[in-house]
């Protein structure tokens, strides 16, 4: 598989109530819902399905534990999500003690090599 379009002509596999269910919906690709990552990666690897739709990060994570002799994950992003703290809007003593060592982690080299090591490249695209 190289493209989204691919996937129109595949089984395909999400964990139900997920963020890449409603992507698969969205973009008419017709799949099959799994109650765990992990049970549709046991779809997968008994070739039941053709591929599996997640959460980057942990897809890679689960496949690296538990499926890495079987499966690999394809360096192929769907959608791009973002994720955040959310804090209470009247100043929170969390600000000032997240903000900066969150900004000085990110742009470190422990950050880029941790993210290489999880991930298997640099820092997110």
């Amino acid at each position: 598989m190289r493209e989204t379009n691919d996937l129109r002509h595949a089984r395909v596999g999400a964990v139900a109530g997920s963020a890449s269910v409603n992507y698969l919906d969205r973009e008419r690709i017709p799949h099959r819902s799994f109650p765990t990552l992990h049970d549709g990666l046991e779809a997968l690897k008994e070739e039941r399905l053709d591929a599996v739709v997640y959460d980057k990060p942990e897809l890679i994570w689960m496949v690296l534990q538990d499926f890495s002799a079987k499966l690999r994950v394809l360096d192929i992003v769907l959608e791009h999500e973002n994720y955040a703290i959310a804090l209470p809007k009247n100043g929170s003593p969390l600000l000032p003690l997240l903000n900066a060592p969150l900004l000085e982690e990110t742009e470190s080299a422990w950050w880029d090599q941790t993210v290489f090591q999880y991930l298997g490249k640099k820092q997110a695209e």
